[in-house]
Parts: structure tokens; C-alpha cells; sequence
């Protein structure tokens, strides 16, 4: 049994829940705030301690992962999946270029710890997940091949790449043809990301041209199939979707997960970083993993 570690592009779990409750927690995360319209303070807090219940709950259970208090605790079920679901389910590619890899058996590796990982990056009101999806993975394989872990450029894509919608969501296949069409890809720095806010801007055509990384192509893995996921991630992080609207995605907080209740309707770009073999539960989520994620 393989367990996987991957990273939820674009959502950054938060501290530790202060003692003062929804007034300090508003204090920290008012302006990360998702509700649509007036905020209605007493309706809110009201929300934001029944899911606090849920998450005790969770957490005093016997469980490999743990549940917190984040930017989403003010939402009920229903509108944090609503928020999820503001670019739509992911669309299947056109066409798969499905390759069969050497199975690896029981393998280990996280690529954090091996530097082919960026730190976390933040999607904002954008629903480009994709794009973010895209870049981490690779981040990775020019990290790999080069040694040397440079930040592309999801701005770039969002703008540029007019296949996919931008801020109303994409899927990375069409990310990684782009980047091809277009010998390569910019910086972050050079080319940074400021869609946050919801909208894609006009692509910046100079910045576009100016070529950081560049690929020779992508492939596909068998989809629901751990073991050729478990062989891609041995070569290197992998680009997974995920149906991210359920509950235990919108308190997570560390931890592998493994709920068999995390869906398979994919609505959210990820990225798989390691595996270990450890055994472990197994739920349908990732596309062609079988378990849930961790942080990065």
C-alpha cells in the first residue's frame, strides 16, 4: 500500500485558533474573507462555532490528520463548496498521452526535502488552480534536471494561455501544451502573479517571451492506477486533481489524509510531492491516487 503526500495548490492552512475565538480569528482573517455580500457578524460567528465543533470533534478522534481553523471557518458546507466550485469541475484533456512506467514496489521519497519544491503560493479569488498545478510540477523536473528550483510564472499562463479560461479554471495538460507552443515559460518574479483579486489580466507579451524553463513534453499515467502514480512521483512531483468542496478539505490542517469521504467529482489542481509506504486507508480523490493530502 502506497500512501501519497501532496500539496493543495493555492491554500495555505492557518495558525492556531487564539483564545479570544471569532473576534481575534476575524481580526486575522477578515480580509482573506470569501463571503460574498454583507458580512453579517452574528450569523457568521454562529457558523464559525459550529464548525469549530466539527473540528474538536475531529481532532479528538483517532486520526492520522488533524482539522483547524483557517480563512474558510466562517463558511457553511455548502458556500465553502459553492467557493470551490466557482470555476467549474475540472474538464478531461482533449486527448491523454498515456505512457506505462516501471512499477517501483515499495518506495519513499519526498521532494521537499530534496529542494525540487517551491514554497506555498496562494490562488487567491482566482480560479486558476491549474496554473499553479502546472508550474509545481515543473518546478520539479527543472529542479531535477538543472539542480536549480526556479518559480515559474502561473500569471503567465492565467494571461497568456488562452485554451484554458484563466480565472474560471483549466486543466494542466493544456498548461504544459502552452508552455510548449510557447518554447517555455517566465519567471515569477519577472512575470508575477496578481490575479488574486478574480480576474485574469491582458498577457504581457515581452514578459511571455523571456524564457526561464522550458519542457520537452508531458505525459499521462494511467488514471486509477496507484502504482503508475506511485512510479511517476519516484521521477519526480506530479500534477493530481482532487474534489476539493468536501468538508475535510475546507478545516484541514496536517497531516496524511485518508477519508473515504473526500469524493471524486475533480474540481481542484494539486500537486503530489512524495510518497511513502506506509500503509494506510484509501479513498478515490486524487484522481489516480488513493489518498489524501498532506501540506506543504
Amino acid at each position: 500500500m502506497i500512501r501519497t503526500l501532496f500539496v493543495a495548490a493555492g491554500v495555505a492552512a492557518a495558525s492556531a485558533m487564539p483564545s479570544t475565538l471569532f473576534a481575534s480569528w476575524h481580526a486575522q482573517h477578515s480580509s482573506l474573507s470569501v463571503v460574498p455580500g454583507e458580512y453579517d457578524m452574528a450569523a457568521r460567528e454562529r457558523v464559525f462555532h459550529a464548525n469549530l465543533a466539527v473540528i474538536e470533534a475531529h481532532n479528538a478522534g483517532n486520526h492520522s490528520w488533524t482539522m483547524g481553523p483557517n480563512q474558510f471557518t466562517d463558511l457553511t458546507s455548502e458556500e465553502f463548496a459553492s467557493y470551490v466550485h466557482r470555476s467549474g469541475l475540472m474538464e478531461k484533456p482533449a486527448a491523454r498521452n498515456e505512457v506505462v512506467l516501471p512499477e517501483v514496489g515499495a518506495a519513499t521519497v519526498d521532494w521537499r526535502t530534496k529542494g525540487a519544491v517551491t514554497p506555498v503560493k496562494n490562488q487567491g479569488q482566482c480560479g486558476s488552480c491549474w496554473a499553479f498545478s502546472t508550474t509545481g510540477s515543473m518546478e520539479g523536473a527543472f529542479q531535477i534536471a538543472t539542480r536549480a528550483l526556479r518559480s515559474f510564472s502561473e500569471q503567465q499562463l492565467v494571461d497568456c494561455d488562452h485554451v484554458d479560461k484563466g480565472c474560471s479554471g483549466g486543466i494542466m495538460d493544456n498548461g504544459y501544451a502552452y508552455i510548449l507552443k510557447n518554447g517555455g515559460i517566465d519567471t515569477e518574479s519577472d512575470y508575477p502573479y496578481v490575479s488574486g483579486h478574480g480576474k485574469k489580466e491582458t498577457c504581457k507579451t515581452a514578459n511571455a517571451k523571456r524564457i526561464a524553463g522550458s519542457i520537452k513534453g508531458h505525459v499521462d499515467v494511467k488514471k486509477d492506477n496507484e502504482a503508475q502514480l506511485a512510479a511517476a512521483v519516484v521521477v519526480g512531483p506530479v500534477s493530481v486533481a482532487v474534489e476539493a468542496d468536501k468538508p475535510a478539505f475546507q478545516h484541514y490542517k496536517g497531516g496524511v489524509m485518508s477519508d473515504p469521504s473526500c469524493g471524486v467529482k475533480l474540481d481542484h489542481g494539486v500537486l503530489v510531492v512524495g510518497i511513502t509506504a506506509d500503509a494506510c486507508e484509501f479513498c478515490s480523490c486524487c484522481c489516480s491516487c488513493s489518498c489524501c493530502p498532506d501540506s506543504r
